[in-house]
């Protein structure tokens, strides 16, 4: 995708026009050599863990689950390899106003299914895509639409194979639409989604001509409003009986990028820390009272106070009748054995700091961004016991035999193993 986009095609939005380009070569790629594609999209059946599929291209840290798992791809690739012969390519119209007429009908549903978080092919005012086509230019034979909805930087070369895969659609529609000889030219239009992240409105017709005056009226007043007050049509996705709703906001969860962990489904933009509201996706956090905190806060807001240096207890602990200190800051018995000897003096900062590693040795595992497998630590072992610190009343020796029993207390923090789940989707 381009880093930065470029203007936008009639004054409605910013649009990525080098993807849009890529987009129509990349579906007549796919009609003129069906053999190629059906090798491509074999290779995914090889990602699948039951139903969800780990693109290798995102380091397999990343899920994408889909309706019908492996079946859909195997399937596509049949029908991919059934064709008898090629069709012709996809081009955009003649002429370069017939080309802008044919995307400002896309741009246009476009922009009003992202103000409004929607999908589906029916616009906020009514229209269909005959109808949307026609406002600028004249279709002629045939014509159609395409809609995919999925995690944003996807390539053209991908957007073409899910279009074609077709997952969760038992009609096929979309992958019947990319192949239908009936079409000769298409106009593309991506940008952003407030659901799912990102959006492509592909519109296809057997032949399209321009209406140059009612291309300039569009470029100089930009899209349609959207209809605000249009009532729910298109607010129902391929997820949204399936997934519940965020745990967050509680608001139902129709796809795009969703974090899952102990307390439920979240949006991804809604997994944040209780207290400071700073986003918990790919870093550690612990869990208190059923809500998510951030290292920094839950140590704030919940870990034991030492009673040697009186600041906070990040990491690991120990208890010496009942009283909480930091390891190294546990009283010593004193030489006569009657009684302990003051505490270590404080730190020079009064920072508590995390521990290297968590208890036992264990190496916390890497926090990574989507879903959290485990919210919660165990407990561990107590740790082997160091050598009395000189000038707290410890053994010159190290030996612990002047030493009160400490219990260990597990304050550490761990990172969860965490991984992303972008729920797409096609109308």
């Amino acid at each position: 995708m381009s880093s930065t986009p470029p203007p936008s095609h009639g004054g409605g939005r910013g649009s990525d026009r080098e993807l849009e380009e890529q987009l129509i070569a990349a579906l007549s790629s796919a009609r003129t050599n069906p053999a190629g594609l059906a090798e491509r999209i074999e290779a995914r059946a090889a990602h699948f863990q039951g139903q969800d599929y780990y693109p290798p291209h995102l380091g397999g840290k990343v899920c994408l689950p889909t309706k019908e798992g492996r079946s859909a791809v195997m399937e596509a690739v049949s029908f991919l390899r059934a064709l008898r012969s090629a069709l012709p390519p996809l081009k955009l119209p003649e002429g370069p106003a017939a080309a802008a007429a044919l995307q400002l009908s896309a741009e246009d549903h476009l922009v009003d299914r992202a103000a409004l978080g929607r999908v589906g092919h029916l616009g906020s005012d009514g229209s269909h895509a005959a109808e949307r086509q026609s406002r600028y230019g004249r279709w002629s034979g045939k014509c159609g639409e395409c809609l995919w909805f999925g995690r944003p930087g996807g390539t053209a070369a991908a957007i073409v194979e899910d279009l074609v895969i077709d997952d969760g659609v038992a009609s096929r529609g979309h992958r019947h639409c990319v192949f239908d000889a009936s079409y000769a030219v298409a106009a593309a239009c991506v940008g952003a989604h407030p659901t799912f992240g990102a959006m492509a409105v592909i519109e296809f017709a057997a032949s399209f001509e321009a209406e140059a005056d009612a291309v300039a009226a569009r470029r100089e007043r930009g899209p349609p409003q959207p209809a605000f007050d249009a009532g729910a049509a298109g607010d129902m996705t391929q997820w949204s009986s399936t997934l519940g709703e965020c745990a967050g906001c509680k608001q139902a969860i129709k796809g795009g990028a969703v974090v899952e962990v102990g307390l439920g489904k979240f949006h991804k933009l809604c997994f944040t820390c209780a207290s400071c509201e700073a986003t918990l996706v790919g870093i550690p956090y612990v869990t208190e009272a059923r809500a998510p905190y951030c290292k920094a806060c839950h140590v704030h807001l919940f870990a034991p106070l030492c009673s040697g240096c009186k600041t906070k207890i990040a990491g690991g602990g120990v208890t010496v009748g009942g009283v909480p200190f930091h390891r190294e800051c546990k009283p010593a018995a004193s030489r006569s054995g009657g009684g302990l000897a003051p505490a270590c003096p404080a730190p020079k900062t009064a920072v508590a700091r995390a521990p290297k590693s968590s208890p036992a040795g264990k190496t916390p595992a890497k926090a990574e961004s989507g879903v959290a497998r485990s919210a919660h630590s165990s407990r561990s072992k107590s740790p082997k016991k160091k050598a009395a610190v000189p000038g707290c009343g410890g053994s010159k020796n190290g030996s612990s035999s002047h030493e009160p029993a400490g219990q260990s207390m597990d304050c550490a923090y761990r990172g969860m193993q965490s991984l992303a789940l972008d729920y797409g989707s096609l109308e």
